[in-house]
């Protein structure tokens, strides 16, 4: 009866709920982030580029501050001014000198920062730390980020129409307030991030847990459809794709329980049909069964209550032919004798179908037999006939060893010899029967041919039943009567094996048979 497979219960790895949870918090920190960077970003831009323009701003004024001291050689209120100047918290450093490059003034508020812009001049080819008139970021060695400003100090009055210059001023801008804003600025993105995450996850859990709802439920469905049950409807509500994917199972889940049902009842119906004939089959063959062991039991006590009056005809005509055949006309010697003989055909008959019946009910014990030693022996028996009638057996020299019946084979071999050359025509041109054997996988196959005249392709079937002859050259005056091959036909299937005939027009008979796989289970002592 159909039974469907016991469905295993699979757990997923990971649930949709938590698949969703982390996409969506890895899409808004994602986002968030990128936001963060971007604003901090512009943030540090827009706060260097104000730096730049105070700085520009800051040399350019200190620049027309010192023009005219350097015109009129006080060089004396340089360090008063720049001590002036870096009272303003962001500048690092500001340094004052000639045209030659000799420093007038200086003053130094970060080493670090001056250090690294020194460090920075000696790398920059000859020797220039910067480029006039433009601000620069370093932020090599220096551990912070610095704007350096070069620009040359000019004296440009309305009593000098020439402009000349009288030295350079350089100074360094930092401006820590606005890393600590930056600093502040990334820790305020990060808990913004964190803060949106939180404030996603319940709504995104109802949303997932919503929507995973049908789906848990078509899943529990499906389990149940793959264990036979009929599942119950499922809700639909709405109109989204899940709605759909709903209602299209549904649908194919009544589908599929009517198929199942339609099966079932097709199985049952297909059971108790084949019950049926099991019942009528096995009824049929108790009967068969009953009706050979019937006949052969009909067949046994007919051939055995024949046998003895058979044997007393003979017996009494024999006796008439003795005693008085010299007092009897010749027409009733000749029809004693003709009695005489039919009754021994007849008692041949008889003893033949008594030993068909026992090949059938009494196939013999097994045992070792070597074919060649039992051919030899078999050709020196017929040897007598084979010589009167001038035929040539040849046997093939390397047989298999079988584990059979010694007389059951041996029959065999010679019912086909004893056919083979009661059925060769005396005109032949050649006279000879061959016994061979080829190698047929791990069985072998047996062959006997001879050289006569052929048998009718009409035959080559009949020619096994019983009392049944084939018509040999054309001839049926030779004697038999059609239990030979049926008996040889009833051994060789007796041990799992089958014979047949092929015959060409002209070219002789080839009788080939093959035995069961158990009769070369021969053990390697007796082989």
């Amino acid at each position: 009866k159909f039974r469907p497979p016991k469905a295993t219960p699979l757990r997923p790895r990971h649930t949709l709920q938590l698949k969703a949870m982390v996409g969506v918090v890895a899409l808004v920190t994602l986002t968030t982030s990128l936001c963060g960077y971007l604003t901090a970003r512009m943030a540090a831009y827009a706060l260097e580029q104000s730096l730049m323009r105070d700085a520009a701003s800051l040399t350019a004024t200190a620049g027309r501050a010192i023009a005219p001291q350097l015109e009129a050689g006080h060089t004396g209120k340089l360090n008063q001014f720049l001590d002036e100047m870096v009272l303003d918290d962001r500048l690092a450093f500001i340094s004052v000198t000639d045209r030659q490059g000799n420093t007038l003034a200086r003053r130094i508020t970060n080493d670090e920062a001056w250090h690294g812009y020194v460090k920075h001049s000696r790398r920059t080819p000859l020797g220039g730390s910067v480029h006039v008139n433009h601000t620069r970021r370093l932020n090599n060695d220096t551990g912070a980020d610095l704007l350096v400003r070069k620009q040359p100090i000019w004296q440009d009055t309305t009593n000098h129409p020439t402009r000349r210059y009288h030295g350079y001023i350089e100074l360094g801008l930092t401006d820590p307030a606005s890393e600590q804003m930056l600093g502040d600025l990334q820790t305020a993105t990060i808990g913004v991030v964190c803060l949106i995450c939180l404030l996603c996850l319940p709504p995104v859990l109802w949303l997932v847990q919503r929507w995973a709802k049908p789906l848990n439920r078509m899943v529990s469905a499906s389990r149940r459809l793959s264990e036979g049950k009929r599942p119950q409807p499922i809700e639909v509500k709405g109109s989204d794709e899940i709605a759909m994917l709903a209602d299209s199972f549904n649908h194919m889940a009544g589908k599929l329980t009517s198929a199942r049902q339609q099966l079932e009842q097709a199985n049952e119906d297909l059971e108790q049909r084949i019950a049926d004939r099991t019942a009528d089959l096995q009824r049929a063959n108790r009967e068969l069964h009953l009706e050979m062991r019937n006949k052969d039991e009909f067949v046994r006590t007919i051939s055995h209550d024949l046998n003895a009056p058979l044997r007393n005809i003979a017996g009494m005509t024999k006796m008439l032919l003795l005693k008085y055949s010299d007092e009897l006309a010749d027409d009733a010697v000749s029809k004693l004798e003709r009695i005489a003989a039919n009754a021994r055909t007849e008692t041949e008959l008889l003893a033949d179908l008594l030993e068909l019946n026992r090949i059938k009910s009494q196939p013999g014990k097994l045992q070792s037999v070597n074919l060649n030693d039992l051919l030899s022996s078999l050709a020196e028996s017929l040897s007598y006939d084979l010589d009167e009638k001038q035929i040539e057996l040849i046997i093939q020299a390397d047989l298999p060893t079988l584990r059979i019946n010694r007389n059951r084979i041996r029959q065999v071999f010679q019912n086909l010899l004893d056919n083979a050359m009661k059925y060769l025509p005396d005109d032949a041109a050649t006279r000879r029967i061959m016994v061979t054997a080829e190698p047929n996988g791990d069985d072998w196959v047996f062959c006997v041919s001879d050289t006569g005249s052929g048998i009718d392709p009409q035959d080559h079937q009949r020619i096994f039943e019983m009392f049944q002859r084939a018509r040999y050259s054309g001839s049926n005056e030779v004697d038999g009567r059609g239990v030979g091959l049926a008996s040889v036909k009833t051994i060789v299937e007796t041990y799992g094996g089958q014979i047949g005939v092929t015959s060409p027009p002209g070219s002789g008979a080839t009788f080939r048979f093959t035995l069961g796989p158990e009769c070369f289970d021969v053990p390697a002592e007796a082989a």
